[in-house]
């Protein structure tokens, strides 16, 4: 997994940063996003999502994650060689928590 906190989009920055990196990492018209989302369970997972490579398609994709948010998420694109190597992560955070200290058994 490739995760580069520090290089998550900040949407109240200004439009040309991200409209540049878009600009940079297109491919056929085309992003890849790497997406984080935590939920209230403490279910962590990453996710790669293809989308149109437009200001507009970008910021509607994160109003939608945002609304939808149980937690914790944020939005990086993903350069071209990231996103053929990408692979999903899983983590159950809460789980992990009872079993190791040995609830429920």
């Amino acid at each position: 997994m490739v995760n580069r906190i520090n290089e998550t989009l900040d949407f109240n920055e200004s439009t040309y940063v991200i409209a540049r990196q878009i600009k940079d990492n297109a491919k056929d018209g085309k992003i890849w996003l790497e997406v984080f989302e935590r939920d209230c369970d403490l279910v962590e997972v990453v996710k790669k999502y293809e989308i149109k490579a437009s200001l507009d398609v970008l910021f509607a994709f994160n109003e939608n994650l945002y609304m939808n948010a149980e937690g914790y998420c944020w939005v990086r694109i993903l350069t071209q060689d990231e996103a053929k190597r990408f692979e999903e992560y899983f983590r159950d955070r809460g789980l992990e928590h009872f079993e190791e200290y040995g609830y429920g058994h």
